[in-house]
């Protein structure tokens, strides 16, 4: 009886291994130039048209080659502000193909993953559940070198056609460096004493982390996370906000020191607490010239020359104020 039970359990475990070994062997997997021209070129086609329907403001057509059953709760009204962020950024600058990645399974909803070593890119992997039997996405960047997005589009084949699953615009590089070098910068500031620096360096760091939000992993992830949560811990000791300003009779206080980006660049942000209504705006003027050789200091060792100053006259830390000045201003160095 022994033995017939050593013989059953032998027997299952040999099944089952030759099961694990099938299902491997129906998983096909193809990068960059491996994927054959008749899978490659209806990616590219529909990357393509996609996003020149977007530069158009033919958002009727770019809808039509979205998968419906992943976008059928969105309406126009939730598509339409989404597009047209896209739209914006598109028409300023081209966008160059990176990566592309094909992978088909003999299920649905199987586990996409790969590993990209770019010349241009610091080693990272791309990581989803397909929802069908074959997937593929692409990856492109687009910007100048002041700040660099990546565009990462994921589709799957329906009924012999191909739509999008997911489309995504992430920050990829600021300066011509990313989550890994700011991290690098904070740390550099943080040894030569300006903290400021630091604090907004390690900003840009955890901003640039995931160009392509849960998809998108760093090869050394793990440790930008464990080095930064320690230079947090570090910086907070030696800088902290809300700060006032006890030099100028009004009092304005610090509570908050930010890059700021845009299309094209990059600026450092505060935002103080004012006690003057915002509707007065001389003396808001005269507080924001007051304020100057103090954002100066704060700034001394930044390559941009403006600032950008959010004023409020209300604090709340958990969230944003709705009403507020803005008003630029030149570091003087």
């Amino acid at each position: 009886m022994e033995n017939k039970k050593k013989e059953f359990w032998k027997l299952l475990s040999i099944v089952t291994l030759a099961c694990v070994i099938a299902s491997c062997s129906f998983v096909e997997r193809k990068k960059g130039p491996e994927i054959p021209p008749q899978i490659s070129k209806p990616i590219w086609k529909l990357t393509s048209d996609f996003y020149v329907s977007i530069i158009k403001g033919d958002f009727a057509k770019s809808k039509h080659f979205l998968n419906e059953s992943v976008f059928r709760t969105s309406n126009n009204e939730e598509l339409q502000p989404i597009l047209s962020k896209f739209q914006a950024l598109l028409i300023r600058f081209e966008f160059n193909t990176q990566n592309s990645f094909y992978q088909k399974s003999f299920i649905s909803n199987s586990v996409v993953s790969t590993n990209f070593n770019d010349p241009e890119i610091r080693p990272f992997s791309i990581k989803y559940v397909a929802n069908c039997n074959e997937s593929a996405f692409t990856t492109a960047i687009i910007g100048q070198e002041a700040v660099q997005n990546c565009l990462t589009t994921i589709m799957g084949k329906y009924d012999n056609e191909w739509k999008i699953d997911a489309f995504l615009i992430g920050l990829l590089k600021v300066n011509d460096k990313d989550a890994d070098d700011w991290l690098n910068e904070a740390e550099y500031w943080f040894e030569q004493g300006d903290y400021i620096m630091a604090d907004y360096c390690l900003k840009l760091s955890s901003w640039l982390l995931k160009p392509a939000n849960e998809f998108w992993k760093y090869e050394n992830e793990k440790e930008i996370l464990e080095s930064s949560q320690i230079l947090r811990r570090k910086i907070n000791r030696k800088f902290k906000l809300p700060s006032s300003i006890e030099e100028l009779s009004s009092k304005p206080k610090i509570v908050k020191i930010f890059p700021t980006i845009s299309y094209n660049n990059v600026y450092p942000a505060i935002t103080y607490v004012t006690k003057f209504p915002l509707n007065d705006s001389i003396s808001l003027s005269n507080e924001c010239s007051a304020l100057e050789p103090t954002i100066s200091n704060y700034f001394k060792n930044i390559e941009s020359d403006s600032v950008i100053i959010k004023i409020i006259d209300k604090y709340d830390p958990w969230s944003e104020s709705e009403k507020y000045k803005l008003a630029i201003r030149k570091i003087v160095k």
